[in-house]
């Protein structure tokens, strides 16, 4: 588990602060992400925007569509996610995005960087 703190600008939706999934043994899931907003305007969306990466029997990957996940708002300005299992040896990108009231959407982290994590094969390696 990381916590990343964002730098705040004074205009528009801020993420403040986001607390990644860390590489994980568990193909099952779920695997949390929470993050820190602030919106003068209200909060209309916060999702985790992501994609898969599975392991082929021929050494490669095959990467996912665009995947969308809904957080839900716990506390003020305080908002979880899930995303669900996922065999060994795939890696997860993603980034959330936040839309306000007025219709404006932000990106963590800005484009084109991603989070991402792991899930590791049972035996401890890395995939």
């Amino acid at each position: 588990m990381s916590i990343i703190v964002v730098s705040a600008c004074l205009a528009g939706p801020q993420i403040l602060e986001v607390e990644t999934a860390p590489d994980s043994h568990d193909p099952v899931g779920p695997y949390r992400i929470s993050a820190t907003v602030s919106q003068p305007s209200g909060v209309r969306d916060l999702s985790i925007r992501w994609t898969s990466h599975e392991p082929q029997s021929d050494g490669g990957t095959v990467a996912s569509a665009d995947q969308r996940t809904r957080m839900t708002q716990e506390t003020e300005g305080f908002f979880e996610g899930a995303l669900p299992g996922h065999p060994a040896g795939t890696r997860i990108e993603y980034r959330l995005q936040l839309t306000d009231q007025l219709g404006v959407t932000t990106f963590e982290p800005r484009a084109p960087g991603t989070f991402q994590f792991h899930v590791l094969p049972a035996d401890g390696g890395m995939p």
